[in-house]
């Protein structure tokens, strides 16, 4: 039987899909001829080779089956020693960071008593530095409103002082205003007065005009 190119690599693709190892298929295709001057397989000849295509399959298989079954034991014994040193080590590493904890919590305890002790100083000069300051302030402003009461003590006085002469004053602008408006108030009276009489008189010449001229007629 001949086998074209494109026949035998059609072959091929599916039968690599059977037969993963690719130097028996391969093989299995070099018995069939490529031209016709070649020797056709004889159908003996390719059930043996696929046979022995079989038997390196199987045997593939079983190699591969046992390379597995290898290489998961050695998987396994690498990870269990790998676990068993990431215990240990975690073991050292624990002891060891527990070891720089307590360090260190005695560490921070000396300085912090070291601290508080220095701040109990400090707030103790702190203490009696505001008091002496509290102190001074103290007579400071004690003086300084003593000083202010004095002086607010004059000023009063002097307003009062002041206030005496303006009511003096206020009370003489007041009579001599009270008595102007007297007078004022009398020269206007004297005036509509006058101004009464002349507009009464005129009304009665008026008067006796209109009844007057009323008889002649």
């Amino acid at each position: 039987m001949i086998l074209t190119d494109r026949d035998r690599r059609l072959v091929y693709d599916g039968l690599s899909q059977v037969i993963s190892d690719e130097k028996a298929l391969n093989n299995l295709l070099a018995n069939f001829a490529i031209r016709e001057s070649d020797e056709p397989a004889s159908k003996h000849y390719i059930d043996a080779r696929i046979s022995e295509a079989q038997l390196d399959i199987g045997g593939v298989r079983s190699e591969l089956a046992e390379t597995e079954a290898r290489l998961v034991l050695h998987m396994s014994e690498q990870f269990n020693g790998l676990r068993d040193d990431l215990r240990a080590e975690m073991r050292i590493g624990d002891q060891a960071l527990r070891e720089e904890i307590t360090e260190l919590r005695a560490e921070l305890k000396g300085d912090i008593a070291e601290l508080r002790a220095e701040l109990k100083g400090d707030i103790s000069d702190l203490r009696a530095e505001l008091k002496g300051d509290i102190a001074e302030l103290r007579t400071e402003l004690k003086g300084d409103i003593a000083e202010l009461r004095a002086e607010l003590k004059g000023d009063i006085s002097g307003l009062e002082a002041g206030f005496t002469g303006l009511r003096t004053e206020l009370k003489g602008d007041i009579s001599d205003l009270r008595a102007e408006l007297k007078g004022d108030i009398a020269e206007l009276r004297a005036e509509i007065k006058a101004l009464t009489h002349k507009m009464y008189g005129g009304l009665l010449v008026v008067c006796a005009a209109i009844i007057g001229s009323q008889a002649f007629f």
